[in-house]
């Protein structure tokens, strides 16, 4: 008999249920619900939002219990596993009541933790205090073709250096972030940025400045571009030895190894290697949800942890903080 993980995910909207609501594609995960009720060493308990309407949605698709209370949610049910997925500036105020009221093994929370760096710190402090592992939901780290490039970039080595090009869009927390985290796990801490222009603020809130970020050995340019007419996500490195492009937030990706051909030694040979990512990228919350199965299991996995998302939010804080 299977040991279930009991979950409650807080936040119905677009990464908790909607974005694949409507689609019953088998290659397809792109929330939270579909994820966890498609995995059979889960059992999705219940759901929790203040919108009525998700909140029937919820039970007409998952014919699972849902509350517009989180206080009740807690206090009709124990959970292994609690996903915070409502907007940024309510994920303090919501770890705060989950640890009053229940000690899950783990708390998922969207990305960024919080907009105040003093809030995520206690969050992170809050949970080692009670037992509890914290995981920040930057998806791309499940990516296993990610894994495989970290392996590629390897120790980041002193004899070469690495330069590179981040395009994002959709504000810096919103969006910036996933690849500020994701480069952190590929070159490791930042350890210095710049600021070339302060530009705009996405929906008058989140700010969308171009800046580089000195890595050990390597320097990424960051660049906004205009969500309002099209989204683009990617990036690419290079090094003397070989490239890396990472194309529709890692819907493609390519390396390339540069060889020298040892009969003309002025002469180089690239050779390409295309991962088909389509399937992965669109599987990334699947993917998400059985590794934290591992981390129930104590076993290591390339997640981001709390004091990891604490890193690239403190940052992300330095950088606004030279924009105003």
């Amino acid at each position: 008999m299977i040991n279930k993980r009991r979950v409650l995910i807080i936040g119905l909207g677009n990464i908790g249920m909607l974005y694949d609501f409507n689609n019953n594609n088998p290659d397809i995960f792109l929330s939270h619900a579909k994820a966890i009720n498609s995995i059979e060493n889960y059992e999705l308990i219940a759901g929790v939002d203040n919108n009525t309407e998700l909140i029937n949605l919820f039970k007409k698709r998952y014919k699972k219990k849902a509350y517009k209370s989180l206080g009740t949610a807690l206090k009709k049910h124990i959970y292994d596993l609690i996903i915070i997925s409502t907007s940024t500036n309510s994920h303090y105020s919501i770890l705060n009541q989950i640890i009053k009221l229940q000690k899950p093994k783990i708390v998922l929370c969207e990305k960024p933790l919080s907009y105040n760096l003093k809030e995520a710190e206690s969050m992170i402090l809050k949970c080692k205090i009670n037992n509890i592992k914290l995981f920040v939901n930057y998806m791309r780290r499940a990516d296993p073709e990610v894994k495989i490039l970290k392996k590629k970039i390897g120790p980041i080595r002193k004899d070469f250096f690495i330069k590179g090009i981040c395009w994002y869009s959709k504000g810096l927390y919103n969006n910036g972030s996933h690849f500020i985290n994701l480069l952190e796990m590929l070159l490791g801490k930042a350890r210095d940025f710049e600021i070339i222009n302060k530009g705009r603020l996405w929906n008058g809130i989140d700010p969308e400045p171009e800046f580089k970020i000195s890595f050990q050995n390597s320097d990424i340019i960051f660049i906004p571009l205009w969500e309002e007419y099209f989204s683009h996500y990617s990036i690419e490195l290079f090094s003397k030895y070989w490239r890396l492009n990472y194309e529709k937030g890692g819907e493609k990706i390519n390396w390339s190894n540069i060889c020298v051909n040892k009969e003309y030694k002025d002469e180089k040979i690239i050779e390409d290697f295309n991962y088909k990512n389509n399937i992965n990228n669109n599987k990334l919350q699947l993917l998400s949800a059985k590794l934290l199965l591992k981390e129930m299991n104590n076993i290591k996995t390339s997640l981001c942890t709390g004091e990891q998302g604490l890193n690239t939010l403190r940052l992300i804080e330095k950088i606004t903080s030279q924009l105003k």
